[in-house]
């Protein structure tokens, strides 16, 4: 399960595999977040349930099988910044190109945050959600919430090169009424694999005469050459900067490469010998191969830079550089330095030095403590606190452009979606050094009425210090006006302000989600 809070199993995957002959058949059906601003919590969903599924026999992971089919309500939607009227009217013009071009899976797909290395046959049918029960129309009767469509309903595949699946149709039944989604059907071939002892000796011996006639060629030991350094430039929070490094095979006998760590410095001692993941903000397109004379590997290299690297960057305890060390057998290492500028950012900044940074700022909450840059959004917000589904999220481009803005000491960009500025302040809140509501600042009591409730909020409220308090009340203000003003119900806005105000407690969210609904509702 990964489901609400953490803790509740509304949300998850059932993984199913079978052996077929000698290829190996994963089945996973998942049920991934809700709402069309949860992008992220969709992504991470699918992260969570590769990592947490394991297999008691071989292959233990998700991943790891000759062919992968992954299915259900994935619940990615038409991109936040389109508006759900524009949503609408193309879903009934039938204009699906336009909402492929927009649809969130096939943008996170595309930019490698999500089903890295799935395939999905063309959306040419309806979007499968939202409908009216027991019939074909889309839900917009004034008394239901107002969902704009989407494919929520999905169908996707991953085979190696050995079991080669491939689409035979793609649809979805439209004549299916008693839910309000449409069911989706795929219908694939997969070839599966039988082993055949003879013919597999007689592979590996073949392979095996090329690469010893092709070191038998070598003179002196196998060369590999590649440069010596990549500089990504710039490198600003959470958005990814990637280069390519060229290793290029002039020698006259096969090179097996393999990055084998990191080294902090020249000296040829290479640290961390066998662990083939450099540090956290740096990733690799691969981290090993095979090179014949005159082969190339372009070697994609991307520094992206989370709110737990952000916040060692901002306290100076590390910097953007790294040694790696890329181990060739049967000769030299080779060291390539890979470095990055970072543009301090208030997102993974520590509290009190937001606070006192605002001290000397000119604006006319100084002194207040509460970090300027929350301020600012803040601001940007009031104009827009009837906006609809205000905090249901935008574009990674358009929160980017808001961050970008604020970081510079500026407010949001006058045109900004104020989607994309909610999204801004609750990731900023989200990013600091230390929660908001750290663990230890709960009080050790919990609650089982309305009195018992309310002396455990103000038991809570008592142990926040200051900078923590004021901010707690900063957001929850604003909360109560969006409460007022907007279409979200307290339960919602408890969700964003759990999210934003302790992000990495899960054993407390219950308790904490009561609390604040009550905070938001109270009189």
């Amino acid at each position: 399960g990964v489901g609400a809070l953490g803790m509740l199993g509304n949300k998850g995957a059932c993984c199913v595999r079978v052996r077929a002959f000698d290829s190996t058949l994963c089945f996973v059906a998942s049920h991934l977040a809700a709402h069309r601003g949860r992008v992220a919590e969709r992504n991470r969903d699918f992260d969570v349930i590769c990592k947490r599924t394991w297999f008691s026999s071989a292959p233990p992971r998700v991943l790891d099988h000759d062919a992968v089919f992954w299915l259900g309500d994935l619940n990615y939607r038409i991109r936040a910044d389109i508006s759900t009227a524009e949503v609408f009217a193309r879903a009934e013009a039938g204009d699906l190109a336009f909402l492929r071009a927009h649809d969130q899976l096939n943008v996170e797909r595309a930019a490698g945050r999500v089903f890295r290395g799935f395939d999905e046959g063309p959306l040419t049918f309806p979007v499968t959600y939202k409908y009216e029960q027991g019939t074909s129309r889309l839900e917009q009767r004034p008394d239901k919430k107002l969902r704009a469509p989407a494919w929520c309903d999905r169908v996707l595949w991953r085979a190696n090169a050995r079991s080669r699946a491939s689409l035979k149709s793609y649809g979805c039944a439209m004549d299916v009424v008693p839910s309000d989604h449409k069911p989706v059907f795929a219908r694939l071939s997969c070839r599966v694999l039988e082993v055949l002892p003879a013919k597999r000796r007689a592979v590996e011996e073949t392979a095996t005469a090329r690469l010893d006639a092709a070191d038998a060629g070598a003179s002196g030991a196998p060369l590999l050459s590649a440069e010596s350094s990549a500089d990504l430039g710039r490198v600003f929070f959470d958005a990814p900067s990637s280069t390519t490094l060229r290793l290029a095979h002039a020698g006259g006998g096969a090179v097996h490469w393999r990055v084998v760590g990191r080294a902090r410095d020249g000296a040829g001692q290479v640290l961390g010998a066998g662990r083939p993941a450099p540090r956290a903000w740096l990733s690799l397109s691969t981290n090993s191969g095979t090179l014949l004379p005159g082969d190339v590997e372009n070697l994609e290299v991307v520094i992206r830079v989370d709110a737990k690297t952000a916040r060692r960057l901002n306290a100076g305890s590390e910097v953007l550089s790294d040694l790696l060390a890329v181990h060739v057998e049967g000769g030299a290492t080779l060291f390539i330095t890979v470095r990055g500028d970072w543009v301090p950012s208030a997102w993974g900044g520590a509290l009190g030095d937001l606070c006192a940074r605002g001290a000397d700022a000119a604006d006319p909450r100084v002194g207040a403590p509460i970090p300027p840059e929350l301020w600012r959004l803040g601001e940007a917000l009031k104009p827009h606190f009837d906006y609809p589904e205000l905090f249901s999220g935008a574009s990674d481009e358009a929160v980017a452009s808001v961050r970008a803005a604020v970081d510079a000491g500026g407010g949001a960009p006058d045109d900004a979606n104020p989607r994309a500025v909610a999204a801004a302040l609750t990731s900023l809140l989200a990013a600091l050094a230390r929660p908001v509501v750290a663990p230890e600042r709960l009080p050790r009591l919990g609650f089982q009425d309305a009195d018992h409730l309310r002396s455990w909020t103000e038991a809570f409220l008592t142990n926040l210090p200051d900078a923590e308090h004021n901010v707690v009340s900063y957001v929850l203000a604003l909360l109560r006006t969006v409460l007022k003003k907007g279409d979200a119900t307290p339960a919602e806005l408890s969700a964003v302000a759990c999210a934003g105000l302790m992000p990495y407690s899960s054993g407390a969210l219950a308790h904490m989600d009561n609390v604040l609904q009550y905070l938001l509702t109270i009189d």
